[in-house]
């Protein structure tokens, strides 16, 4: 789905996937921007997970989300009951990139729960190694082969970091089920 960049895109999904007060796990530290779109304009609940140095700890998200889980899904406006927000590729401000088995726990969970994954895969291609190969995304884990794959993954991107700062140009990639939900909802806004 074509966005008007990155910001526009977390907006987009707090607005037609999530409820006002609706609690969203967030790497700390997290860009900084992220967390004003998220408190200050949707009033959603920020839950603050610490970080290490291969990124999110899981092992404390697990522990927040099944302190924060709501008793019903009643009045939600998708399968998700939450979010969790990450950079998990050349993390702002971290600099970190999350290894492969931190991935695949992050899947695990967000398959355990019912949570979205939001990732913002803006830097991913601004590796300045000598390798000609991208490290790999979340998204790319959340394996539509798997016999418990239902699509929990939102990748959020934008060309203004790898092409021109001024280009409000940007892209959601995500499984056929949370497109769905982004399609049919954001057509009334």
């Amino acid at each position: 789905m074509v966005t008007a960049g990155a910001t526009q895109g977390l907006h987009l999904v707090a607005t037609v996937m999530f409820n006002k007060d609706t609690p969203v796990f967030m790497e700390d530290p997290t860009y900084f921007l992220a967390v004003n779109i998220i408190r200050e304009d949707f009033g959603m609940n920020i839950k603050p997970v610490p970080t290490d140095s291969e990124g999110i700890d899981t092992e404390k998200l697990e522990l927040m989300l099944v302190q924060h889980k709501p008793a019903s899904m009643a009045g939600q406006k998708t399968p998700f009951w939450s979010m969790v927000y990450t950079i998990p590729t050349f993390n702002n401000p971290k600099g970190y990139c999350m290894s492969p088995e931190r991935f695949k726990t992050l899947i695990r969970l967000a398959r355990k729960h019912d949570v979205l994954l939001f990732t913002e895969d803006i830097y991913n291609i601004l590796h300045y190694d000598n390798s000609p190969v991208c490290p790999p995304r979340l998204m790319l884990y959340d394996d539509r082969t798997d016999e418990d794959f239902q699509g929990h993954v939102l990748s959020n991107c934008s060309f203004s970091k790898i092409l021109a700062p001024g280009l409000r140009l940007g892209w959601i990639e995500a499984s056929p089920r949370i497109m769905k939900y982004l399609e049919k909802r954001s057509a009334w806004i």
